[in-house]
């Protein structure tokens, strides 16, 4: 997580300048930290943030007797403000993964994440869903299909601000996928699939994509486990394509329009998971629902999908 200047002011006049690398636990587990990660809006400015973590981590302090705080000043104990101090650095965590470990949020939900894409001053807001449940936890999902509910053939803008309901069908939005997988980590990918009736997956070692000006071109590392298949390798190295933006590689057409969806097509695809949602066997001979075909073959759209990312390397804590 990149460093985030704080600074405490106590009764007597004392000051110490802090960064979140040695803020202890027992203020970032605050209810003022935790509030912010779930709050209705972004912190964009350092008056924001000010008035959200300073009368709730002064009463944190102020109560703790944790060890936790003993690498703080005595004079911490008559605390009466806590105030963000830097405007270039982001406040809270970067992806999904910083949420749960340290923060110590464990529920599956909503939250907002503020990765800082390489390069730059300032990170991108953005809400997202928190996987934190399947293996271990920690999976920011940028795509979901559940039930047919949201339309996922659509043009090139729609893809790249990212449309649906998180809570239910979505995509997260090729320029926020964008800043989430290059902020400085490796990132792997997992693919969770449903037929109806069973889940499988597909993990790879690395996800990442480029952006807009690169036609958001998909590089993937190896694929290290999963009992799907190897499908989405096929797509890797290709530009993003959508019904209004032809990327792809096949001399005959656009692949979004004949196969009906927004993705990283070659010539078309062995995967389509932002296809139609037909729900099980189709006759059609256009192969447009969400296919995987190293698991299902050709012709048979998944109940269920869900695309995510974690930190790869992982070590948990707690």
């Amino acid at each position: 997580m990149a460093s985030t200047s704080f600074t405490l002011q106590t009764t007597d006049g004392t000051t110490m300048d802090l960064t979140t690398s040695n803020i202890p636990t027992t203020i970032q587990k605050s209810t003022a930290y935790t509030t912010l990660l779930e709050s209705t809006a972004p912190v964009t400015s350092a008056a924001q943030s000010t008035a959200a973590v300073s009368t709730d981590v002064a009463t944190t302090i102020a109560a703790s007797t944790s060890a936790d705080t003993t690498s703080l000043p005595a004079t911490t104990a008559h605390m009466t403000t806590m105030k963000y101090t830097s405007t270039t650095e982001p406040l809270v965590p970067q992806d999904c993964y910083e949420i749960l470990n340290t923060y110590g949020r464990n529920t599956s939900g909503i939250y907002w994440i503020y990765p800082m894409v390489n390069g730059t001053s300032s990170p991108t807001s953005m809400q997202v869903w928190c996987d934190m449940e399947t293996d271990g936890g920690g999976w920011t999902v940028f795509q979901r299909r559940v039930d047919g509910s949201e339309n996922f053939y659509r043009y090139w803008a729609d893809y790249k601000a990212g449309f649906g309901d998180l809570e239910v069908e979505h995509w997260l939005g090729n320029d926020n996928i964008y800043a989430l997988v290059n902020n400085g980590n490796t990132y792997e990918l997992r693919l969770d699939l449903n037929d109806g009736s069973e889940w499988k997956y597909d993990l790879y070692a690395s996800f990442v994509i480029s952006d807009e000006a690169g036609e958001y071109t998909l590089t993937l590392g190896a694929d290290i486990g999963g009992e799907a298949g190897n499908s989405f390798n096929y797509q890797n190295s290709q530009a993003f394509t959508t019904r209004d933006a032809d990327n792809d590689v096949w001399k005959n057409g656009n692949c979004a329009l004949t196969t009906k969806g927004g993705w990283w097509y070659v010539a078309c695809h062995q995967s389509n998971l932002n296809g139609l949602y037909l729900n099980g066997p189709y006759s059609s001979s256009r192969r447009e629902g969400m296919e995987y075909q190293s698991w299902k073959g050709s012709k048979y759209s998944l109940a269920a999908t869900e695309m995510k990312v974690r930190p790869a390397h992982l070590v948990f804590i707690g």
